[in-house]
């Protein structure tokens, strides 16, 4: 198995995907782009380049939705549409709120993918994983059945981010029932943000327990003396968010 972490913080246990109700705040909106070969899908980019530029071009009436970080996972592509500033969820409104402007984003990548003929993946949830890059894809095998490792690794790194308003602006059809919601005060941010490193912080990950449950995890402490730099680069980089890393 490979290594992943949250992308959007919670408030519950790290080492669990969780649930939506733990997410409290998201930095950004996440696209999943997987590219054809590894797939049962055929209906994907058939490359990273073709699926890079795809991402890169993303827009609706002369509006951009470029991602300001695109990660290589090994299989695909994750892109990023980073926020200017996180928006905070406290309550029912905020998560509503939070999830409709993810769903509109998802469709609307998945519209423009179908322009190529393509069927992308829609990843509407506020929880989600990924890879961390550094760390190593582990899903493809030979033959013979032995693993072989993918790195995953940035593609690009612009910084380019986007206000709430400008997400909102992009779309012409938001849900009825958001109209009269009003986005978290990103003004005042002490205590969300005190908040969510609280929660992050007693909650970190033991690593016993992810050791217990990840083959790739307790290979690597099993044969520490002879890892590779890169497979001891992927294990150390999960030790250091455990408990004590």
């Amino acid at each position: 198995k490979a290594d992943y972490i949250a992308k959007n913080p919670r408030n519950d246990a790290c080492y669990a995907r969780g649930g939506g109700d733990s997410v409290v705040a998201i930095p950004g909106i996440f696209i999943d782009i997987d590219v054809r070969g590894d797939h049962s899908q055929t209906a994907l980019p058939a490359s990273f380049e073709e699926a890079t530029e795809f991402l890169n071009n993303l827009k609706l009436d002369g509006l951009h939705l470029k991602p300001g970080m695109i990660i290589d996972s090994g299989g695909g592509l994750h892109g990023y549409i980073l926020l200017n500033e996180p928006l905070y969820i406290d309550d029912k409104q905020d998560r509503r709120f939070a999830e409709a402007i993810i769903k509109n984003v998802q469709d609307f990548v998945f519209e423009e993918g179908k322009k190529h003929g393509w069927t992308l993946d829609k990843n509407c949830g506020l929880v989600r994983t990924g890879r961390i890059p550094g760390t190593c894809n582990l899903k493809k095998k030979d033959e013979s059945g032995n693993i072989i490792p993918r790195e995953v690794k940035f593609v690009s790194c612009t910084g380019q981010r986007y206000s709430i308003e400008y997400i909102e602006s992009f779309f012409e059809d938001f849900p009825d029932n958001l109209s009269n919601i009003e986005t978290v005060n990103n003004n005042d941010t002490s205590e969300p943000f005190h908040d969510v490193k609280g929660a992050i912080d007693s909650n970190k990950p033991n690593f016993k327990l992810i050791k217990q449950k990840c083959p790739y995890i307790e290979y690597s402490v099993k044969n520490a003396a002879s890892l590779t730099e890169g497979e001891w680069f992927a294990q150390t980089s999960v030790a250091a968010h455990c408990q004590n890393g």
